[in-house]
Parts: C-alpha cells; structure tokens; sequence
C-alpha cells in the first residue's frame, strides 16, 4: 500500500482497497494514488449540480405561474 499521500487515513483506506485486487494477482506494478486537490471534487461536482438545480427549478417555478 502507498502511504506517500499527504491525505487522510480515509484517503489511505480507499488507496488500500484500490489496491488490493492487483495485490491478490500478485500485480505489485500497479499503484493507486491520490492527488492532494482530490478532496475538492466532491465541493466542485456540489457546486454544478446546485447551480443546475437551481436554474432548474427557476425554469419550472416561471413555467408554473404562467
């Protein structure tokens, strides 16, 4: 397991399980890293699908009173 990751021990346990089938077909080349800016993805896929959402129900909210 790679513990070369400035992340978390959540960020390290992901890493372990990502890792675990190569291990059991004895693949030791295959590595699984995180990158540091990783933990924003989650805000940033939170931040479109909010700003989707709320051009959504702005487009059935006018459709509605009309």
């Amino acid at each position: 397991m790679s513990t070369d990751t400035p992340d978390g021990p959540e960020v390290l346990r992901l890493v372990a399980r990502c890792e675990a089938p190569f291990e059991d077909l004895h693949l030791n080349a295959v590595t699984a890293v995180s990158h540091p800016d990783s933990i924003y993805a989650g805000a940033i896929g939170a931040a479109l699908w909010g700003a989707f959402r709320h051009g959504k129900l702005r487009q059935l909210e006018t459709a509605a009173t009309v």
